[in-house]
């Protein structure tokens, strides 16, 4: 259980949640349209911010403490553009 804990109180992991929130609030500003539209930019972040830090992990790019900044951030910025597109030919 305090392994649980311990993950949850972790700095990284709100590092990494506040960012990709900030990307998906800052992108549904320039491009979003409808509130459906910040969920489906919340979640891709999250996911691209996800996808992009365990890919910087593994391939031993720089990082802030544990937070792969840069890969994150250029996951989240793919996942989102993805999402827009998406949701612009719907």
């Amino acid at each position: 259980m305090t392994g649980l804990f311990d993950l949850l109180v972790h700095p990284a992991l709100w590092l990494s949640l506040a960012l990709a929130l900030l990307y998906a609030a800052l992108f549904h500003a320039w491009q979003g349209r409808t509130l459906a539209g910040l969920g489906w930019f919340a979640l891709a972040s999250l996911a691209g911010f996800a996808a992009g830090q365990l890919a910087g992990a593994a391939l031993h790019f720089p990082a802030l403490g544990q937070v792969q900044i840069v890969a994150g951030t250029l996951g989240a910025a793919s996942a989102l553009t993805l999402v827009r597109a998406r949701l612009h030919k719907a």
